[in-house]
């Protein structure tokens, strides 16, 4: 079987994050440190020997946006994958990441795989439905290797339902803006980097703080 392998990487920083609003699939556009987090992560996919192919991106616009600058460096083209969009946090959608915090977001969904009191998606719901679209993307591009952008809890949620390993809403698996997470996979996936983002400068590090476990978009 041919070793395939696929770079995960959550959007840059954007507006609502610096504001620390917590948005699934609400539109914020990056920010001016979330631009230069994505440019200098480019550069260290370009610095890190592996051929890539082709990018895949979820389609709200942070990600896009992020796609086409590491698209610009690396010469790939991109495609859009609907399935790896962020959770859909229903009522929630547009509060703080307090407020979240409070509402018990985090711990109710780590407690139950099927938690959905605001009214989206369950992690049992996100996490099947992006390990879904990384295995049908693995498919669809037999021997390529591959980038794949897209959103913190979407990944986390994806990765926990991919290597059967704990909670669906995956916290272990959360993910630093613009950060790069690399598997491989062969018979079995493999992670090679998880939550790498000291290619970041410590300027290009957020500054803004969160409650605990608070991880959307």
């Amino acid at each position: 079987m041919t070793v395939q392998r696929v770079a995960l990487i959550r959007h840059g920083e954007t507006v609502a994050n610096d504001a620390q609003l917590a948005y699934g699939r609400l539109e914020s556009p990056l920010n001016d440190r979330g631009i230069a987090q994505v440019q200098a992560t480019a550069q260290a996919l370009k610095a890190r020997g592996t051929d890539y192919h082709h990018i895949v991106s979820s389609p709200l616009g942070r990600a896009l946006e992020t796609a086409h600058l590491i698209a610009d460096a690396l010469g790939l083209q991109i495609s859009v994958e609907a399935d790896l969009v962020e959770c859909d946090l229903g009522e929630w959608e547009g509060i703080t990441y307090l407020e979240m915090h409070e509402r018990g977001y985090a711990i109710k969904s780590i407690q139950d795989d099927h938690f959905r009191a605001h009214g989206g998606e369950s992690p049992f719901e996100i996490s099947e439905r992006v390990k879904s679209a990384m295995l049908r993307l693995l498919g669809k591009h037999p021997g390529q290797n591959l980038i794949l952008v897209g959103h913190g809890g979407a990944f986390a949620n994806g990765l926990s339902a991919l290597l059967g390993s704990g909670p669906r809403f995956g916290p272990k698996y959360l993910m630093h803006n613009a950060a790069i997470t690399e598997l491989t996979f062969e018979q079995e996936p493999t992670i090679l980097a998880l939550n790498d983002y000291d290619h970041l400068p410590h300027h290009l590090k957020n500054q803004s703080s969160r409650p605990d476990n608070a991880q959307q978009a």
